[in-house]
Parts: C-alpha cells; sequence; structure tokens
C-alpha cells in the first residue's frame, strides 16, 4: 500500500531522460526512413549509378538495407534472418576453408560484385598444393584474402563499405575509370609493412588517398590513412636522404 521513495525517484529520471533526448549526442534527426549515418547509401547510390552488382554478394551486414533499397528489381544474396538461411550459411561456411572452394562458390552463384564491410579480424591465407596439402601463407584482411587484385578490382570505398568488381567483360569500363590499384583501404596494414620494406612503392598510395579526398572530403578513413602514410612518406624520405660532408663541402 506504499510508493518507495526509489521508485519515484526513477519515474523522475525516466520522464527527464525522454525530454533530454534531443539535445544529446549524437543528436536526433526527425523524419521518416534510414538514418543517413548509419546504412551504407553512398555505396548503394553507387551501384545504382554505375549500374553493377546484378549478381551482388554482400555482407549480412548490409542485406536489411539493401532490401529496403533495392528489391524487387535486385533481389539480396543474404541478410540477417539466418533461420531462413539455414542451407547457404553452410554452404558459405564449408567455402571459407580455402581458396578453391570459395572461388568455386563465387562462381556456382554467378556472384559479379561484392559488398563488403571491414572485417573486425585478419584472414588466414591457406595455399593448397597438388597433392591436397594446405599452408597458411599469412594473415590477411578478409577482403584480400577472399576478393583478391588479381580477379576483383576495388572500384569504390568509404568509411562503411567497399565495394568489389569481378574482373568481366561487361565491368571493364567501370573498371577501367574507377578501379584503386594501390591503395586497399582495409588491407592497409599489409601495405604498410610493404612500404617499410621496399617492396611497395608508396607515392601510388598517396596519390589514390588524394584522389579519395578530393571526391569525398568527409572520408574519415582516407583522411587518417593519408595522414599515416604521409608520415612513412616523409620518415622513409628522411633516412634515406644523403648525409652532407663533415667539413662542409661537397663533392
Amino acid at each position: 500500500g506504499r510508493i518507495r521513495p526509489g521508485f519515484i525517484l526513477a519515474a523522475v529520471v525516466v520522464v527527464v531522460s525522454i525530454a533530454l533526448v534531443p539535445l544529446l549526442p549524437p543528436g536526433v534527426v526527425w523524419g521518416a526512413g534510414v538514418a543517413s549515418d548509419n546504412e551504407p547509401v553512398a555505396a548503394a547510390d553507387f551501384l545504382e549509378r554505375e549500374g553493377v552488382g546484378a549478381k551482388l554478394y554482400n555482407d549480412v551486414k548490409f542485406g536489411g538495407y539493401l532490401i529496403w533499397r533495392r528489391f524487387p528489381e535486385r533481389q539480396v544474396f543474404i541478410d540477417g534472418r539466418n533461420e531462413i538461411y539455414g542451407p547457404l550459411l553452410r554452404d558459405i561456411a564449408a567455402s571459407l576453408d580455402g581458396e578453391v572452394e570459395w572461388t568455386r562458390f563465387l562462381d556456382r552463384h554467378r556472384i559479379d560484385a561484392a559488398f563488403l564491410r571491414y572485417a573486425p579480424t585478419l584472414q588466414r591465407i591457406v595455399s593448397t598444393s597438388p597433392d591436397g596439402r594446405k599452408t597458411v601463407l599469412g594473415e590477411r584482411a578478409f577482403s584480400a584474402a577472399y576478393f583478391p587484385k588479381e580477379r576483383w578490382a576495388l572500384v569504390y570505398w568509404d568509411d562503411d563499405a567497399m565495394i568489389f568488381l569481378r574482373r568481366t567483360k561487361e565491368n571493364e569500363t567501370v573498371i577501367g575509370r574507377l578501379e584503386y590499384r594501390a591503395i586497399h583501404p582495409e588491407d592497409w596494414r599489409y601495405e604498410f609493412a610493404g612500404v617499410v620494406r621496399g617492396s611497395i612503392p608508396v607515392a601510388p598510395i598517396l596519390s589514390e588517398l588524394r584522389r579519395k579526398l578530393a571526391e569525398d572530403p568527409s572520408c574519415r578513413r582516407a583522411g587518417g590513412l593519408l595522414a599515416h602514410f604521409d608520415d612513412l612518406a616523409r620518415d622513409l624520405s628522411a633516412r634515406t636522404a644523403p648525409e652532407p660532408p663533415r667539413d662542409g663541402k661537397m663533392e
């Protein structure tokens, strides 16, 4: 028969919190639809603008948005409803065991483009010899491991997603105009190590990062990578600069 003080305090906190929602970060945008800063809007715009991705492999994270954005004109490859994708999920898991299995998987589904997120972990690169033995060659980003440059071209990326096109005759015009040949925004650690070792030139990477920022000045990933590789380039240049002669005379 009594009302506890704690209950009254909790009710007051809830009411005050609701009133403060519009004032607290990150801010509230009123309206209907999908929040522009919460989904890969620009990447989906690219698909429509360039007319690519008829048979699109998409990360499960983006499935719901792509249904909302592209259905019924385009079918989504997979989305978060695991209960209806049991056979496909088992097929994906089995195909991730090696390069040969994954290539067959993509061919079987006639995938001509990939719409990928930035994976949180690295993937082992496994080589299979003719006798069936598997050797781990190293670790790379998921997109570099499963969509290698020899067969796939990176044509778009931003802070949310990356788009790769299969190197086919149908895609060659878009690839010729838009491919990023030097920078890989997910596999940048491998490229950074290559620059340090001297096996990868830094100038093309810097050029493509500046290109990306010219196209999309708001891309935080491009800005951060540019600063990172620019610092490395200056450091390497300072290390290789010739030392002045000790007597002050140039020879």
